[in-house]
């Protein structure tokens, strides 16, 4: 099999050249291709389960990824509903997003304090 470096899509041995990216195909690709380092920047912390769910809601409508840090038995057991008294929920973004985000989210923040 052979593979684009720019999409990784997979071809048979036949093809030379990627029709999508025209780049010459490899007979393998290498692992650094699929690991993007990213650098995580704190979006905000919430105690309020309802408030960060919204904030999540607004950031996949805009396509901005994220990384949701919620207590141990949201994490482990995927329970919702109730977050016990102290809960911390953390929501980390993309530093290349930051600004992005906190102009997106500015708005529910403030009224939520």
């Amino acid at each position: 099999m052979k593979y684009c470096p720019a999409c990784r899509s997979e071809y048979v041995d036949t093809v030379k050249l990627c029709p999508d990216c025209n780049v010459e195909l490899t007979d393998e690709l290498s692992e650094e291709l699929f690991l993007e380092k990213v650098e995580r920047a704190l979006l905000y912390e919430f105690t309020n389960e309802t408030i960060a769910d919204m904030v999540l809601e607004l950031l996949d409508d805009e396509e901005i990824p994220y990384f949701c840090q919620r207590d141990w038995f949201s994490s482990a057991y995927l329970i919702h509903g109730g977050s016990p008294i102290g809960t911390l929920i953390k929501v980390y973004i993309p530093e290349t997003h930051i600004e992005q985000a906190r102009e997106l989210t500015q708005g529910m923040i403030d009224e939520n304090k």
